[in-house]
């Protein structure tokens, strides 16, 4: 937490002086130039987190968690002494690859601590503590920027957090080897769960039909009237033979099945007759239909991905997660460098009501993630992230009111309205910012957990980058208010994509037996599609 805390107080630095510091001592008055420094940053963090995911991986969490202290270190020293706007610029590489590799260790090293069940409590425990410190650190910047200018004392203060940062690494342990313990005991619960699926038999068999003449002679398994026909249009197609189902396989998402002798994760056979003398499986709409008397349900957790590759050709919800997260950052982007420029040289507020309207928005993200993401483990991720993006988006509109109300000389009367606007950013922002994160989290094996995350970090934290690089330009041309728009018309398309294709069930789809007529897999309405049973191209083996 110590570690969290200090990442978040070396950000708020930046936010609360660097803009300001643009205008008065630099004086850069473009949008356009002045939303680089933001840029360089979330270029370079986004980079550090596709990056580390990786390093994390193979090297382990505390390695990279105190190369990211190292190389942020110099960042707050020189821009002491910089000259130019173009050279704090070109520094903030360094403060963003800092980040970004500090980020993700330490996320990684939370997650792996508090388990799968509790993802989103990491999640928010140390996005709140983060966003808690930089809103306070907002505040105490600004106050000893006020006092003491600019130049040196406030960077004074920010290189002594830095290299706390780096001393509170020292008493961690690293959680590499429980990662792996975690990714073994994931292969051995499925590995039971398939086979108990593989092995139950329902009570109160329809004998009758399965002790059928025709099916006891092996010589004639491949009769139609015995075997399943090559198209599902013969007029036998609902019936299948048990020499058939002996061999029929569960396939999941990427077509396997466990074999229990060895742990390989391989296609194995049914046993034979352990579904032949118990259930049919029906591939006629017309048997489905006719069916009857009860069915038992067996629970079988569904295949997590195990690649990126596959996470991003074929999990909606995950690529939905990524673009959340960078329209979240997107609009972070904009209103990092813009805030205080927007509030003190737009609407003429103090520098008290300015300090406060940066400091409220942090501050509001930061303590309401402490409860948002344990709530998220409880009550599902998706409605969480569709009212935190929607929030943010109507957000983005109250920003304009004061302006397009009452006129740009009369904002600085309704600091109320901005306040009001603060605060719905925040909470927002802390509703959908740890759900997405631990979403990410559940969609991939352990094994792969630094790799998906470090991708999900590196697409968010490159709405930095987008942020102001089409913000910057645009502020320029069309000014803060419709700039403001622009931003929230992406919030709304990031709502729509997790409204229409995030599903947040992690758990489970349903292999119903009737004890009638048929055996049919269901899946459950959050996992449709995700797994299936195949009953073309069965092998004739028995």
């Amino acid at each position: 937490m110590l570690g969290f805390a200090c990442m978040g107080a070396s950000c708020g630095f930046e936010r609360s002086l660097l803009p300001r510091m643009a205008v008065q001592i630099f004086n850069e008055t473009k949008a356009s130039t002045r939303l680089h420094f933001v840029a360089t940053f979330g270029l370079a963090k986004a980079l550090a987190n596709a990056m580390s995911g990786s390093l994390a991986d193979t090297l382990g969490r505390k390695p990279v968690l105190i190369l990211g202290c190292l190389v942020g270190l110099p960042v707050m020293p020189y821009v002491i002494v910089a000259n130019s706007w173009s050279g704090v610029t070109l520094m903030n590489v360094l403060f963003g690859l800092s980040q970004g590799l500090l980020g993700s260790s330490l996320f990684f090293l939370l997650i792996d601590l508090m388990g799968s069940r509790r993802r989103g409590i990491a999640v928010g425990m140390g996005e709140s503590t983060i966003y808690v410190s930089t809103a306070i650190v907002n505040v105490l910047a600004g106050r000893l920027a006020s006092v003491y200018g600019f130049r040196p004392v406030p960077f004074y203060v920010a290189t002594s957090i830095s290299v706390l940062g780096l001393l509170s690494t020292i008493p961690l342990q690293d959680t590499l080897d429980q990662v792996r313990a975690e990714q073994t005991e994931s292969e051995r619960i499925n590995r039971k769960k398939y086979a108990r699926l593989l092995s139950t038999q329902p009570s109160k068999l329809d004998e009758e039909r399965i002790d059928t003449p025709n099916c006891t002679d092996r010589s004639r398994l491949d009769t139609t009237n015995c075997g399943i026909g090559e198209t599902y249009g013969s007029v036998d197609e609902s019936y299948v033979s048990p020499w058939r189902m002996s061999t029929h396989t569960l396939d999941t998402t990427d077509k396997e099945a466990v074999k229990e002798n060895d742990g390989d994760m391989e296609t194995q056979p049914m046993t034979a007759f352990s579904f032949a003398t118990s259930c049919y499986v029906s591939t006629s709409r017309r048997d489905q239909r006719t069916s009857s008397g009860p069915l038992r349900s067996v629970k079988m957790l569904k295949s997590p991905e195990t690649s990126l590759s596959s996470l991003l050709l074929k999990n909606r919800s995950y690529v939905a997660l990524c673009f959340g997260g960078m329209s979240l950052n997107f609009k972070d982007g904009f209103c990092w460098g813009s805030f205080p420029v927007f509030f003190k040289h737009e609407h003429g507020l103090s520098d008290v009501r300015t300090d406060w309207l940066i400091a409220i928005y942090p501050l509001c993200w930061g303590s309401a993630q402490a409860f948002t993401g344990a709530l998220s483990d409880r009550f599902g991720r998706k409605s969480f992230l569709v009212a935190g993006v929607g929030c943010c988006a109507v957000s983005m509109v109250i920003y304009v009111l004061p302006s397009y109300c009452w006129g740009v000389a009369a904002g600085s009367k309704h600091f109320h309205v901005w306040v009001a606007a603060d605060v719905l950013l925040g909470f927002g922002t802390a509703l959908a910012y740890p759900a997405l994160q631990a979403g990410a989290a559940d969609e991939v094996d352990p094994a792969y957990r630094g790799l998906a995350l470090g991708f999900y970090r590196f697409s968010r934290d490159m709405g930095y980058v987008l942020g102001a690089i089409v913000c910057g330009p645009l502020t320029d041309a069309i000014g803060y208010e419709d700039t403001f728009l622009v931003n929230g018309t992406v919030l709304c398309l990031a709502f729509i994509l997790l409204l229409v294709f995030y599903s947040d069930d992690q758990s489970e789809q349903t292999f119903e037996f009737s004890t009638a007529t048929d055996a049919t897999f269901k899946p459950s309405p959050f996992t449709a599609g995700k797994s299936r049973i195949l009953t073309a191209g069965i092998s004739d083996s028995w």
